[in-house]
Order: structure tokens, then sequence, then C-alpha cells
């Protein structure tokens, strides 16, 4: 399975008692399973939610199998076009879940203290599109560097991915080089030594509940889990 949503946040907030935990993460993962279905294209996928106490904090996933992303993506015309819709869409999933995350038991903010999204490995194919572009690396590196993140195992895609995604690629119109304007003005004034670090006092170790909410299909019923870090 390939990873086309993450969302990750932390939320400065009093500990949760364990049903309050317990019932936050039973929201966002109801919110989570919407925004797939009002967003993506997929007609299976899984679902991931782990939340944490000591503050709030969490990480959201949605992913599918790789021929099924592949599938998604060459829907929408050519393999740039199909990524970069889905790479919206991904996102707007993981904003969902950040949206949702943000708020307590009554929907009230909570303080905002970190969050993080993005489309999982169609964020990292649409850096590999940006990396040909400015000419940091060949087409025929980004198509193997594609292939790795569509398909880790070489297993899952048809025979004729490779060529579709080869041509994709080099049809990326690239931008002009750019002359280096490199004077040595960092080198002169560069530190001449690292300062070393003080070392930091142990922290006291500290259990926390975490609840973890899984769903492998999407027809099937979703699974919760807890423990103690």
């Amino acid at each position: 399975m390939i990873d086309i949503v993450r969302a990750s946040f932390n939320f400065d907030t009093p500990a949760p008692t364990e049903d309050q935990l317990i019932a936050y993460a039973r929201r966002i993962f109801d919110e989570m399973d919407a925004a797939v279905e009002e967003f993506l294209p997929f007609n299976d996928y899984s679902l991931y939610l782990a939340v944490q106490e000591g503050s709030v904090k969490g990480l959201g996933k949605v992913a599918v199998a790789a021929s099924a992303l592949y599938v998604g993506i060459a829907q929408y015309g050519s393999f740039i076009q199909g990524v970069e819709i889905i790479k919206r869409q991904g996102c707007a999933v993981a904003e969902a879940i950040v949206s949702e995350a943000a708020k307590n038991e009554i929907g009230n903010p909570l303080p905002k203290k970190h969050t993080r999204v993005d489309a999982g490995a169609v964020s990292r194919l649409e850096r590999l599109f940006v990396k040909v572009r400015d000419r940091e690396i060949a087409p025929e590196e980004a198509t193997l560097k594609a292939l790795q993140v569509l398909d880790p195992t070489g297993a899952e895609l048809p025979p004729e991915a490779q060529q579709e995604i080869a041509v994709a690629l080099e049809s990326l119109e690239t931008y002009p080089e750019q002359l280096s304007l490199d004077l040595g003005i960092e080198e002169e004034f560069a530190p001449s030594a690292v300062p070393i670090p003080r070392p930091k006092r142990p922290i006291p170790i500290e259990q926390h509940l975490l609840v973890v909410i899984e769903r492998k299909k999407r027809r099937s019923e979703p699974r919760l889990r807890k423990k103690y870090l």
C-alpha cells in the first residue's frame, strides 16, 4: 500500500482522559473517512490514525494499492496532470484531518503548535517534477525514482508503466540554467569553529496513552487499540 495522504498535528492542551482521547480519535477518523469519500477517486483504501496524549499529537494516513494509484493518476489524461490533481486532492483530505483535530470536544479551537500536511507518495512524485524542471536530475533518473515511489516491490505496475512515466518526464519543460554568482563571500564570513552544544539534562520518562484506529479496507470495520508508551 502507498500513502497518498499524511497529516500530522501537535496541540498544546491539557492531557485528556482516556474516554476523551478515544472520542477525539473517533471523531477525527470519521472526518478523515468522509473527506476521502468526498475528494479522492479510489474505490478501495486503508485508513490509519494514531493519537497520543502529552499535549495532543497525532498522525493520519490514507493508503491505496500501487496499481490503483497508477490507474487513478492515468484517468486524468497525462501522468503529470494526474499527479498534480491527486496531490491537491490528497492535501485537501489532510487539511480536513488537521482542521478536525484542531477542535476540542465542544468545537472550540485548540491552541495551535504544529501541523503538517502532504499527499505522501504523490507529493514525492511532484517534487521529482520540480527537480527535472530545475535540471537537478535527468528525466531518466527521475523515472527510476518515480517507479520506486509508485511500486517499491516492482511487482504491481503494468509493464508499460515505465515507458509512460519516462515519456511524461521527458516532456517536462526545463528552466534556464542560472549563472553561478559565488564570489567566495561565504568563505570569508564563515565561522572558524562550530560551537559545541551543552549536554541536555535527561528528561523524566512519562507514560502517555496512544490510541490507534485502523481500517484495512473500505468496507471493513475499523479496529481500535490502545496502549501506554
